[in-house]
């Protein structure tokens, strides 16, 4: 393989990857209130690029650290 990824949220593994692949989705269900996302990632020999986002209209808001 030449990419791995590993998302956490809250702590439990949600998504593991190793394959090679052009776009993967994974969706997540949050719980109310702050969530932990973490991404675990790795790369080989080739191009690699990670995206996060979230469904218009959620209400959902970013920080880097605990409001």
């Amino acid at each position: 393989f030449d990419d791995a990824m590993k998302l956490l949220v809250n702590g439990q593994v949600v998504h593991k990857s190793t394959a090679v692949h052009t776009d993967e989705i994974v969706k997540v269900r949050l719980n109310a209130g702050w969530n932990t996302v973490v991404a675990r990632l790795a790369n080989g020999t080739t191009d690699f690029a990670f995206r996060f986002g979230v469904q218009k209209g959620s209400g959902l808001k970013f920080a880097a650290e605990k409001p």
